[in-house]
Order: structure tokens, then sequence, then C-alpha cells
């Protein structure tokens, strides 16, 4: 209740500095969202005084009660406003989305192919079946390489039981996906 004072005081002295064009939605979009936020603050007041305090949980009261509680973090993007560097940077971050998917795409697609890869040659092998008997386990195998988690120990179990030539398969891979693909997400 104390912030909810806070903030309609905060909002009386706005309207009382700036005029009623601060809740206009066609002048001061900020003040509009901030004016519709402090409402619903003053609304879920109301309702928390009207209800009783033993009321069913599903009862209409409490819903909206948890609606308005709902709309209250929006707030916080009203700092977007405010904050010129954040507000650019969460520009930046939203225009690299369609190269950041392109590049994870990519990335799906080179373990999807090295997956066939060792699934039909790997797979039929007893000690490689846990890494490579079906799709799906060559898909988390390769996906596992890519992190750089375990792959010392998927690299000397292919080339113990496929030949030497799997660890450089294994070296190929990581340098395509970890070390070029990789980079290149973080680069853009």
């Amino acid at each position: 209740i104390a912030f909810g004072c806070l903030f309609i005081g905060e909002l009386f002295l706005r309207v009382k500095a700036w005029g009623l064009t601060y809740c206009s939605p066609w002048t001061n979009m900020v003040g509009f969202l901030d004016t519709i936020i402090i409402l619903t603050s003053v609304m879920e007041i109301v309702v928390s005084v009207m209800a009783p305090d033993d009321s069913d949980p599903e009862s209409p009261k409490v819903l909206l009660m948890r609606l308005f509680r709902i709309i209250r973090p929006v707030r916080i993007f009203r700092v977007l406003f405010v904050c010129s560097q954040l507000k650019s940077l969460l520009l930046g971050i939203a225009s690299s989305v369609s190269a950041v998917f392109w590049a994870f795409t990519l990335l799906l697609v080179l373990m999807y192919l090295g997956c066939l890869v060792c699934v039909i040659l790997l797979g039929q092998n007893e000690e490689l079946s846990q890494y490579f008997g079906s799709v799906p386990m060559g898909l988390f195998t390769h996906f596992v390489i890519v992190t750089l988690e375990t792959w010392p120990d998927i690299s000397d179990a292919m080339m113990k039981s496929g030949g030497d030539v799997w660890g450089l398969y294994v070296i190929l891979f990581i340098c395509a996906s970890s070390l070029a693909l990789m980079n290149l997400v973080t680069g853009v």
C-alpha cells in the first residue's frame, strides 16, 4: 500500500508539472503506460480492501488481483525509454537475432550430417552403440562434442573401435563447429 501511495503521489506531481498531456497516449506513450500501471496498482489496493481474507482462490476478485500483480512488473520497461544505452544495447541484440538463428541452423545441419555419417558407419559397432546407436544418440553425442564436454572420451572410443581416421574426423568437426561456427555466433 505504501508503494502504491508513493506512485500515486509521483503521478500527481507529474500531472501537476506537465498537465494532462503526461497521461495522453498520443503525446507521451511512456507517461500513458506509467498511468495505466499506477491505476492497476490502485485497483489492486481497492480489490484487496474489498475482498475478504478467507475468500475462494478462484473468485473473480482474487483472479483480478492476480492480474494486476502480473501487470505491475511492466513498469520496468519504462527504463528503456530513460536509459538510451540500454535501449541501444537491446536494439543491437534484437537486430542480431536473425544472424544468430542462421548460425545455429548451420550448426544444427553440420551436427546432423556428422551424426548420419557416424550412425551409418559406427552405429553397428557394439562398443560405440552408446554414442551412435541411433540418430538421437548421435545428435546428442555431436552436441557434446560441440560443447567440448567429454570429447576426448568419445574420440578415444571412436579411434579404438574404428581406427585413427576418426580422431581426424573429431578434430575437423571441432574445428568446424566449435571454433568456426561458435566463434561466428560470438562475433555476431
